[in-house]
């Protein structure tokens, strides 16, 4: 029985890790995925240039490298005719060491200076060694939750269950959090429409023509190629992110959270003449401020080194091998989804809500629950705004308010809520947030006057004209604030830095 219910577990697992790997390391590239801010090894791209050699210090390191073994060969041969050689030669020999312990001194102190090739070759083999190492702890990881969903998969087959294997379902779902397999992106209602998504998503790129991405399209690729699983979130902003606006690098901000934040996919031409699917896109990278985490902002960096805000390259995707690894996370959501889902919200609820003292927390809950879905009701049935409340989305919006308290509708608020409250999965993909946020803070700037040459002042949104994107809605926000009401401007010479630096101030 076992072995029947695993076969597509199995498959899954094999088809869709093996291929999201594949789609991360081979296509995103790293530096990318970790938004080229904290990841050691672009640090010192920026300020050792070892990872990223120039293409003549790659040669020089090459000649480098090949005179070492040359040298070392010479070594060992010297080393071989000074035994048959006289004794004549004994005073030589010790002048040679005394050479070389000179020359290892001297070789020692170029270790310390970062640019000498030495120093570079030293880094390059660390970093290699590094990386080597983080990729196999990855797989590692991976390959061992692999091992725990297929566990939680085989015990959800029975019908009843004891405390203690609650107990293990609720172990087990913890080992998973974070990682490859987190089950908030397995048995949630966002993870369970996600096949279905997918599924349209591709059938409109089967029919030919660009194919521009939903919100919900965006997410289901964000989640299945785990780019949401960034070391960033957490991370305080500092000059180190270098594609952050420089604004927001003085350590007020703190990482919530990383996707896809847009993407077009479409058939492109190579250069043999042949065809391939492409998909180009570009990230946000969501920060809170650290005394007040209402207040948030995003940011949206460019995928290249270049951190100007008019001129960022989107991230190119082998489109092929992206639709082969969402198409096998779907079969992985369709296939381990629904029978572990009850047992997860079990586990998590006496979590959260219940006791190790018989009080299974399912009354609790369910109360948090039905209120928080009255609070909606009223909210809708008074023409109030709704777009923040928990278990609404944009969606919601485009319905009138009686078919916002449609039975079915509330139903499916209900169980968003549910599944916010246990997973901590919105209803609303982060990208549609991040999108009313630029609309709105576009519309903000538009509507400023801003300072140019001899004392005049112009309008910003005639300035840039059709002009604007995401960078530089999110460079220009951090130089104006709200005081009583009123925008002001925050530093009047470091804007006029910026718009001198793009072209605006003239």
């Amino acid at each position: 029985m076992a072995l029947k219910t695993n076969a597509s577990f199995s498959q899954g697992f094999e088809r869709g890790f093996g291929l999201m790997e594949s789609v991360r390391d081979r296509q995103l590239k790293q530096d990318a995925l970790d938004q080229q801010a904290v990841n050691d090894a672009e640090d010192r791209k920026y300020q050792n240039e070892t990872l990223g050699l120039k293409r003549q210090d790659s040669k020089d390191l090459k000649e480098y490298r090949d005179a070492s073994i040359e040298n070392e060969a010479a070594r060992i041969a010297g080393q071989n005719a000074t035994a048959l050689i006289s004794a004549e030669t004994a005073q030589m020999t010790a002048t040679t060491q005394g050479i070389k312990a000179d020359t290892e001194l001297l070789k020692q102190e170029r270790l310390k200076d970062p640019n000498s090739l030495e120093s570079k070759n030293l880094q390059a083999e660390i970093d290699e060694k590094e990386l080597a190492n983080k990729v196999g702890n990855n797989n590692l990881r991976a390959a061992q939750d692999a091992i725990v969903l297929s566990d939680l998969f085989n015990l959800s087959q029975q019908s009843e269950f004891t405390d203690a294997q609650l107990a293990q379902f609720k172990t087990g779902v913890d080992k998973l959090s974070g990682g490859r397999f987190d089950v908030s992106n397995i048995v949630t209602e966002v993870a369970m429409e996600s096949p279905e998504v997918i599924g349209g998503f591709m059938q409109q790129l089967a029919e030919g023509g660009d194919v521009d991405m939903s919100p919900k399209v965006l997410r289901a690729i964000t989640h299945s190629l785990k780019l949401n699983q960034s070391r960033n979130v957490g991370q305080v902003v500092d000059q180190s992110f270098k594609n952050a606006p420089s604004w927001m690098q003085k350590g007020n901000f703190v990482v919530n959270q990383q996707g896809l934040m847009s993407g077009t996919a479409k058939r492109v031409k190579n250069n043999d003449g042949t065809f391939s699917d492409g998909l180009s896109g570009s990230l946000f990278v969501k920060l809170e401020d650290r005394t007040d985490p209402d207040n948030v902002t995003y940011y949206f960096p460019p995928i290249t080194e270049n951190r100007r805000s008019t001129d960022a390259t989107s991230l190119v995707l082998n489109l092929d091998e992206t639709t082969q690894a969402l198409a096998a996370d779907a079969n992985l959501i369709r296939t381990v989804g629904p029978k572990i889902r009850q047992q997860t919200r079990s586990a998590l609820i006496q979590k959260n809500y219940g006791d190790n003292a018989g009080n299974n927390g399912v009354k609790d809950f369910q109360e948090d629950v039905n209120a928080r879905l009255e609070t909606n009701r009223k909210a809708i049935q008074g023409g109030g705004n709704v777009t923040s409340l928990m278990g609404m989305t944009a969606e919601h919006l485009e319905l009138s308010r009686e078919q916002m308290l449609d039975a079915a509708a509330m139903a499916k608020m209900k169980r968003h809520i549910e599944d916010e409250l246990l997973f901590g999965v919105p209803a609303e993909p982060e990208q549609a947030k991040a999108m009313r946020w630029l609309d709105e803070t576009k519309a903000a700037l538009s509507q400023q006057t801003v300072p140019q040459p001899n004392n005049k002042t112009a309008n910003l949104g005639q300035l840039v004209g059709e002009n604007w994107n995401p960078q530089l809605i999110s460079n220009l926000n951090g130089y104006f604030d709200v005081v009583d009401d009123q925008v002001v401007i925050t530093d009047e010479k470091a804007l006029i830095q910026e718009l001198t630096q793009l072209g605006y101030y003239q």
